[in-house]
């Protein structure tokens, strides 16, 4: 059982070790580039002295998002401005809401910047959670509101949410690792081993592929101990029974 506690203090530097976000499927990166490359520098001056415009109509909603975006992905880039940086983002996004309540991604990138920033953090979760409910065919929604549940040990909802996302994308590979390291610590170790088995089969991660072996390792010396100390105890019940 010693072991097992170092298991899982392991396990728990690993999540801060690998990022949060990533495309699973849909190119946010792209959206980014595509939102930078749409960023008319004097229309944004105006804006950034002017404010958001809680008043957009619906022809705006597009842009407002791809410049959202922008600010978002330039956020999480850089130290220098992303204080300022996430504040235009959920500006933006808070904007589109008022005209777009029901916009999924809207939800999702509005609690993903939440988060992310620690501004409003607590709001991050609902957001998601309303994005699911909206669209609940998207595989990132699932794995980044679960490290979000993981990280109020909320570990039952998340591993929830992490399974949702592998039925979603099976080729996915954060939802594998973070499914795996949620049920260690719920003390499954054989189905974490699952989820770490399949995390080290697919990803292209090489550092985190190396940082999960290392626990795997952990792990089967583990399952090794268990077996043979349960085989001890059947040996000694069956001699004291005089089988």
């Amino acid at each position: 059982m010693k072991g097992l506690c170092c298991l899982c203090v392991l396990s728990a530097l690993m999540l801060v070790s690998i990022p949060l976000y990533s495309s699973g499927g849909e190119d946010v990166s792209q959206k980014i580039m595509d939102a930078f490359e749409a960023f008319d520098t004097e229309e944004d001056t105006r804006e950034q002295e002017a404010g958001p415009d809680i008043n957009i109509n619906y022809e705006q909603v597009k842009e407002y998002i791809r410049k959202a975006d922008f600010y978002y992905g330039e956020a999480r880039g850089t130290r220098r401005y992303s204080r300022s940086y996430y504040t235009k983002a959920i500006d933006l996004y808070q904007s589109v809401l008022t005209v777009d309540p029901q916009n999924d991604y809207v939800l999702y990138q509005l609690g993903s910047a939440f988060f992310d920033s620690g501004v409003n953090k607590d709001q991050a979760i609902p957001l998601l959670e309303k994005a699911v409910a909206i669209n609940p065919n998207v595989a990132i929604y699932w794995n980044n509101l679960g490290f979000m549940h993981t990280g109020k040990s909320n570990l039952t909802r998340s591993t929830e949410c992490y399974l949702k996302a592998i039925a979603l994308d099976e080729f996915f590979d954060l939802p594998y690792k973070n499914a795996g390291i949620d049920f260690l610590n719920m003390g499954k170790i054989k189905t974490a081993k699952k989820y770490l088995d399949e995390f080290v089969i697919i990803t292209k991660r090489v550092l985190e592929r190396e940082q999960v072996e290392a626990i795997l390792k952990n792990i089967d010396g583990y399952i090794d101990q268990e077996e043979e100390e349960e085989k001890k105890k059947k040996a000694e019940e069956s001699k004291k029974s005089g089988k």
